[in-house]
């Protein structure tokens, strides 16, 4: 053999990883007591059970034995006598079983948290496409960890728990980070199918494959993607037949949606909603054929039309009111003679004559709308002709606010009825309309008034006020009647009422009648 090979080497220690599965066992389902054979298990075992035996001899016979009572002086020497070597000793004599089972809780404390984090690793690359997630804290973690891995290879258990932990926390914290961006994109990816936005949707899916490591998880809504842009195109085909119409062909396309894709958004609504306006239509249909016979007379052909649509709506108004229209057809001819013989006791101005053909309508019909809107119609023309008659047959009554306010609102209630009976002639009371209008702008406009008095008489006026002394003044009055009233000491009150129009004379009050003494 060679000098060279006789040689010493130096030797390079090569920490192995223990946080890696294969020197974990968690890649293989073992834990640490799972690699250890039956004889060194049983070992473990009885180690532990004297442990705990010497650890309970100890503390019995430490609480048994009273200690002596010593003075400070004796306390003194005591320490004296005992060196440091002998007290190290003394205490690694009663606190060697407490290191041995402490260092045994260390270590399997570093083990669980080392199977801990190891779990937690292999169960996140299950899920999560590592290399697509690039979480800077994941590289970070796998330092710490392989610095727990020396720290335990040291036998500095404690430390290296604590970094396992520390890893672990990334890893979970990572893993949630993980599941929560796939539930994202799984959740946008549906509302973006739902929305039918292709493009989108196809990019939120190759994003979701990539970040998953169980691209079976998205195998469902892949399929749906794929399908995507016939749905679409299909969606707006029912939706184009339904704007024209065409409800059995709108009805036909979302069959087809529903081979393609069952879980298209709102396809069932869509699909109730198409068959409801199908038959909608049908109803229609056969309603206005059945209107159109009654129109023209043709009571049976009208009868077909209406029993075709009780069929598709047993209840629907419509076809039930053809039907009773049907029987009361005949009936009709007589109410419409009988109404226009009530309108025309209107247009004469023959109030009790209009109402009595009213009240024989309801009589045979008493739910005659005509009938009732007739005689309400009749008293409101007859109470407002009464009403303007007498405004126009005292007109002064104007000048007072309260009466000009009421007549006010009789013109007002006479030009509403009559833009509703405009096709009847009313010639008494649109003439009687016309004057009180007149009357209503007159009254509504003060005219100047001019006074002349002595300068000694106080002169008021009803309604307005002192106007106090003067030879001549000019006033603002509202046209109507107006009461003057003169005071002036040792002579009699003097009252005079006049009309006030437009154009009138002046007016001269004063008190000219003495009072004897």
């Amino acid at each position: 053999m060679s000098s060279q090979d006789t040689a010493r080497r130096p030797i390079t220690l090569v920490t192995p990883k223990l946080s890696e599965p294969e020197y974990s066992g968690t890649g293989r389902g073992q834990s640490f007591l799972d690699k250890l054979d039956i004889r060194t298990r049983v070992l473990l075992a009885g180690l532990s059970v004297a442990v705990l035996a010497v650890s309970a001899l100890v503390m019995y016979f430490s609480y048994q034995v009273s200690p002596q009572k010593l003075t400070p002086l004796d306390t003194i020497q005591a320490q004296q006598n005992s060196g440091p070597e002998s007290q190290v000793r003394a205490n690694g004599e009663l606190l060697a079983p407490f290191a041995s089972s402490n260092f045994e809780k260390s270590k399997n404390l570093a083990e669980q948290s080392l199977s801990s984090f190891v779990e937690a690793n292999q169960a996140l690359q299950k899920i999560i496409n590592v290399e697509v997630l690039s979480l800077s804290e994941l590289a970070d973690a796998q330092d710490i960890a392989l610095r727990g891995d020396e720290l335990f290879l040291e036998n500095d258990f404690a430390g290296a728990s604590e970094r396992y932990l520390t890893a672990l926390e990334i890893v979970e914290k990572a893993t949630g980070q993980g599941k929560q961006r796939l539930a994202e994109l799984s959740d946008e990816l549906e509302k973006s199918i739902d929305s039918l936005a292709v493009e989108r949707a196809n990019r939120l899916l190759a994003e979701a494959v990539e970040l998953s490591a169980q691209p079976d998880s998205l195998e469902k809504l892949s399929k749906r993607v794929k399908v995507l842009p016939d749905v679409a195109e299909a969606l707006r085909d029912a939706r184009n037949f339904e704007l024209a119409d065409r409800y059995s062909e709108a009805l036909s396309v979302y069959r087809k949606i529903a081979d393609l894709d069952p879980l298209t958004d709102g396809l069932d609504q869509f699909f109730d909603r198409a068959d409801q306006k199908r038959s909608e239509q049908l109803l229609k249909r056969d309603i206005g054929f059945g209107m159109y016979a009654l129109a023209r007379g043709n009571l049976n052909e009208a009868e077909k039309y209406f029993a075709s649509a009780q069929l598709l709506s047993p209840e629907n108004e419509t076809v039930l009111a053809g039907l009773r229209y049907k029987n009361q057809l005949e009936e009709s001819i007589s109410l419409a003679d009988r109404r226009k013989a009530a309108v025309s006791a209107v247009t004469s101005e023959e109030w009790g004559e209009a109402i009595k053909l009213y009240r024989a309508v309801l009589d045979s019909h008493p739910f005659s709308s005509f009938a009732i809107e007739g005689i309400r119609d009749t008293l409101k023309l007859q109470e407002l002709t009464d009403q303007l008659e007498i405004i126009v047959s005292q007109p002064e009554k104007l000048s007072d606010e309260e009466l000009f306010a009421q007549a006010t609102d009789v013109i007002r209630s006479a030009e509403r009825l009559l833009d509703t009976t405009d096709k009847v002639k009313l010639p008494n009371f649109r003439s009687l309309t016309t004057q009180v209008k007149g009357l209503l702008n007159r009254y509504s406009s003060p005219v100047s008034v001019t006074l002349y008095s002595d300068d000694a008489t106080e002169i008021s006026i009803s309604g307005v006020g002192s106007l106090g002394r003067f030879q001549q003044t000019t006033i603002e009055l509202n046209v109507g009647e107006q009461t003057f009233r003169g005071i002036q000491n040792g002579c009699r009150d003097v009252y005079r009422t006049v009309i006030v129009e437009p154009g009138m004379r002046p007016i001269d009050i004063r008190c000219e009648e003495r009072i004897s003494r």
